[in-house]
């Protein structure tokens, strides 16, 4: 995947390079003609006094030439700042590149349109030391175009048009053609952009580009030229290129409009001819959906000969899978290196008089070791001992075992399957429990009998899923119809295989917590429970539909009237921007701003919002997906902030359309609000219900998919808006789980010392791995809408609303009563009739089965690890690695994530430096041969 902060509509001016004839040309180039100019993407106004009404706007009827002219309305007695906004990147906090000028310019101007207006004109220019030159123009004391222009002093090429600067005066105000005199060592001029800037560039489409050629020569120069696509992460060759040819002079400019077909993705443009170069990069968005791809081909297209060992992690199990290509399989390796030893207790049915095992199946367990009590949390507060039992399932026989230092298997033939799990997952034993199984015949049945129940399910691992979705508004109802993809694990031991289809636990959370989730076939519980809620499934069944009703509403109705003058009613757009607003972080845009004022304050918005010239854009090639997140905060911050912003935007376009009624200036834009969907939704995950597992509040996430639904029932088709809609009810689920759920499975699965006491005890986000559930703010709360005022208020109690009394939501009331009084708008949506429709795959993050995390061990081979627990000799608590032969160390040679539920990890063998020499010692003890389960049901005993 690769990052790439850019924009599509801005050109990148380049002048050619030295002749090799030598000498210089003089005379004039048009450096800025205006067409492709917009607000906010090429150019910002900034620098105006408060209260002042200074604008920037396109003008068609009355240009001098071409199709575009630029029109300022700069008040009497105000000031206005143009700034340049050029080329693909932020070069500061909020700045970006200036126009560069060719050559060594020495005179600069502009065609200018008065009214006798007395407005006044300075051209800034800026040198490559910082120094800058503002260069005055007359007074605009006429009628008519004219061109006025005037030196620029002091300063040393190379230089860059930085700003234009006017005073106000009467009447509008009209640009076009800025133009420097100019000398340089070659003639030619090239620019390039894409011929129809404001429309999107779309994979099914030819991509049409505008290739202009301006001369400083009056003599008529002929050539051929090509323009080439790139990959911009990578020097490799192009992607596709085409030719043109061209005849220009001063008099007499080249225009050529070129296409290419490309591929969805961001791209690299060059234009070349004779030395004169000139680059853009542009986006071009996917045509259609990405089909969803089968979990289990993936694994099959994996291949078996990049390694010795492969790990396969399922989000949608909490097994992890492993697949050798030898004979040899050792478990528990390195644990003294923890200050750990291996499992000495181990449960399996084996022969009479024999260590041959009758099942495929072994429980290993640690009982009362000693070592679990220098156990700690990960913070390194003290926790309760306790012991973690591990089911093993094994696809064949193996001709031999023995458990010392780890465990050891060897198989007659090579090539094995086998599957590891904690078999309570993160619930844990009390040893004083475990280590009396021994003694209890009807104990050791009893968890005999529990591991023989996985061992069917687990010969069928669910790799990967898909969901369609159902809305019906008129019920306030959403179905979602789910099915999975499996991949067998059967061997010749011949075990009958069990589809399971499991069930996200936050959905249980919720469910259980009262919430109205009803299934096509009831869910029945597996006895192992994850870090973010129970592990339920729908036995024998590869799917199930569930619905959930009462949700839909709270998404598809929203607050209409905003009282006027209250500070909650301004909506700030925080990009940091210091060369977009005055001295002020923020761009004010007020809601309740009616009016033609109001629409403009909007479509700037929306500019700042959607316009690809202020993105981040994020190719998944992988997922076929296209991601967008703010371009500024990317730079500043990193990604990872820019996502969390998407939130805000999304929501700054829902009020540019609901109360500015700009929904045909956002229609043209929904191919980037898609991409702003994406850009957040990309570390989704199936057991969260789309929450994912970052540390971010809940809020953000649910509050994008909020707003994404509901532009969606107004701008978009029927696919797009039941997939919002569906989505936002599954993250008010996942929100209510947080809060309603999560504090009492957290004492179901055992105390942790750690937290608040049980009626304190909030949860905002869900961390990976055991980690699962994290402490802070809940959501509604740091970031609330009028939707999670209203499911809060009606599904949570005074909980929260003793919290919203005192929040940003006071101006929609303090109370349900005065929440009653405000005036609510309820969103149609298109027709979506009574079918299904396909969700979207999901992204290819690979989340995390929230039971254990997958590590290399210090020997290389990848060991099962919890991060909610610090191991005796520090780290996380390991439960040993996984390898082939005891004296190999492991070597990671590839990783591939298929999706966000399946990752496929493939480990090399290598040799072992020779053991350092020893006192040759006795050999150990043979290990005792653990009793038979018994033939019939004859209890089996633990290894002492």
């Amino acid at each position: 995947m690769t990052h790439t902060p850019l924009h599509a509509l801005a050109i990148l001016l380049t002048i050619a390079a030295a002749s090799a004839a030598g000498g210089a040309s003089r005379g004039q180039l048009v450096v800025e003609d205006f067409e492709a100019f917009a607000w906010g993407e090429s150019w910002a106004t900034v620098q105006f006094s408060q209260g002042a009404d200074p604008r920037m706007a396109a003008e068609t009827a009355e240009v001098r030439s071409g199709r575009q002219a630029c029109r300022l309305d700069v008040p009497p007695g105000e000031t206005l700042t143009l700034v340049t906004q050029c080329g693909a990147r932020f070069i500061g906090p909020g700045d970006k590149p200036p126009l560069p000028l060719p050559g060594e310019p020495e005179r600069i101007g502009v065609w200018v349109h008065g009214q006798r207006g007395g407005h006044r004109l300075w051209l800034r220019v800026v040198d490559a030391a910082g120094k800058t030159s503002d260069t005055a123009l007359v007074p605009v004391d006429f009628d008519g175009w004219r061109f006025l222009d005037g030196p620029i002093a002091g300063l040393r090429g190379p230089m860059a048009l930085q700003a234009l600067l006017v005073r106000g005066g009467d009447g509008p105000l009209l640009l076009d053609d800025i133009t420097v005199t100019t000398a340089a060592p070659s003639p030619l001029y090239l620019t390039l952009r894409p011929a129809a800037p404001r429309a999107d560039l779309v994979a099914d489409a030819p991509a049409e580009f505008l290739v202009t050629l301006r001369s400083l020569a009056a003599e008529t120069a002929e050539g051929a030229g090509t323009l080439s696509a790139f990959d911009p992460a990578s020097p490799g060759p192009a992607r596709t290129a085409v030719a043109f040819r061209y005849e220009v002079s001063a008099e007499r400019p080249c225009a050529a409009r070129l296409a290419l077909r490309l591929p969805p993705g961001v791209h690299r443009l060059v234009a070349e001819t004779r030395g004169a170069r000139a680059i853009c990069q542009a986006v071009v968005h996917p045509a259609k959906p990405p089909a969803p791809r089968s979990a289990a081909s993936g694994v099959r297209r994996f291949g078996r000969s990049d390694g010795a060992l492969r790990l396969i992690e399922s989000a949608l199990s909490p097994a992890l899978a492993i697949e050798g290509a030898g004979r040899l399989l050792t478990l528990f390796r390195g644990l003294p290196a923890a200050g750990l030893r291996a499992p000495q207790h181990l449960l399996a049915r084996v022969r009479p008089q024999s260590r041959e095992l009758e099942e495929p199946w072994m429980l290993f367990w640690f009982g009362a070791a000693p070592e679990f009590k220098r156990v700690t949390l990960a913070d390194g507060a003290p926790c309760p001992t306790f012991d973690v039992p591990l089911l093993l399932v094994l696809d064949r026989a193996p001709a031999s075992w023995k458990l010392d230092d780890c465990l050891e298997l060897e198989f007659r033939r090579p090539g094995f399957h086998a599957a590891l799990m904690p078999l309570l997952g993160l619930r844990r034993a009390d040893p004083s429990v475990t280590s009396t199984w021994n003694s209890s015949a009807e104990a050791m049945a009893r968890v005999a009998e529990a591991c023989r129940s996985w061992v069917p399910l687990l010969r069928a691992l669910p790799v990967g899923v898909s969901e369609e979705y159902r809305v019906d508004s008129e019920r306030d109802l959403i179905e979602v119809r789910v099915r999975f993809d499996y991949l067998p694990l059967g061997g010749p031991w011949g075990t009958a295989r069990r589809r399971m289809a499991p069930v996200p636990p936050l959905l249980m959370l919720a469910k259980r917590a009262g919430l109205p989730v009803r299934f096509s076939t009831d869910p029945v519980p597996t006895g192992c429970q994850t870090s973010i809620g129970p592990y339920y499934v729908v036995p024998d069944a590869e799917g199930y539909t569930y619905s959930i009703s009462g949700l839909l509403r709270f998404v598809l109705t929203a607050v209409a009237d905003v009282p006027r003058g209250v500070p909650g009613a301004q909506i700030a757009l925080g990009r940091g921007y210091q060369t977009l607003s005055d001295d002020a972080p923020k761009i004010p845009f007020w809601v309740a701003y009616g009016g033609e004022a109001g629409r403009r304050a909007s479509d700037a918005l929306s500019r700042l919002l959607l316009s690809p010239a202020n993105a981040s854009y994020t190719w998944d090639a992988d997922g076929a997906r296209l991601r967008a997140a703010d371009g500024l905060l990317a730079h500043t911050r990193g990604l990872e902030a820019a996502e969390a912003a998407v939130a805000d935007c999304l929501r700054g376009c829902w009020y540019a359309g609901l109360h500015a009624g700009l929904w045909e200036e956002l229609r043209p834009r929904w191919r980037q609000i898609l991409a702003l969907r994406e850009g957040v939704a990309e570390h989704d995950d199936w057991p969260t219900l789309g929450l994912g597992s970052r540390p971010w509040p809940a809020d953000l996430r649910l509050n994008s998919e909020l707003y994404f639904a509901r532009l969606a029932s107004r701008l978009a088709g029927p696919d797009d808006y039941t997939r919002g809609c569906a989505q936002a009810v599954k993250l008010l689920v996942a929100a209510y789980a947080l809060v309603a759920g999560a504090p009492r499975y957290v004492e179901e699965i055992g105390p942790w010392p750690d937290l608040a006491p049980a009626r304190n005890r909030v949860f905002s986000a869900c961390r990976p791995g055991s980690l699962g559930l994290t402490q802070g703010p809940p959501p509604f709360v740091t970031h609330p809408t009028d939707a999670g005022y209203a499911f809060a208020a009606e599904f949570l109690g005074e909980y929260y609303r003793e919290r919203f009394r005192s929040g940003p939501l006071d101006y929609f009331g303090r109370s349900p009563a005065e929440w009653s009084q405000r005036l609510f708008a309820t969103m149609g949506g298109p027709q979506v009739g009574q079918r299904f429709r396909r969700s979207e795959p999901a992204g290819s993050c690979f989340a995390t089965n929230y039971v254990a995390s997958v590590e290399e061990g210090p020997d290389g081979w990848p060991a099962a690890v919890w991060r909610s627990h610090r191991a005796p000799a520090g780290g996380p608590l390991t439960f040993g690695a996984i390898g082939t032969s005891p004296a190999s160390r492991g070597r990671l040679v590839r990783r591939q994530t298929v999706s966000s539920s399946l990752r496929l990890s493939a480990y090399q063998a290598i040799e072992a430096p020779p053991a350092p020499t020893t006192p040759e010692s006795p050999p150990p003890p043979a290990p005792a041969t653990p009793p038979a389960a018994g033939a019939g049901d004859r209890p089996g005993r633990s290894r002492p």
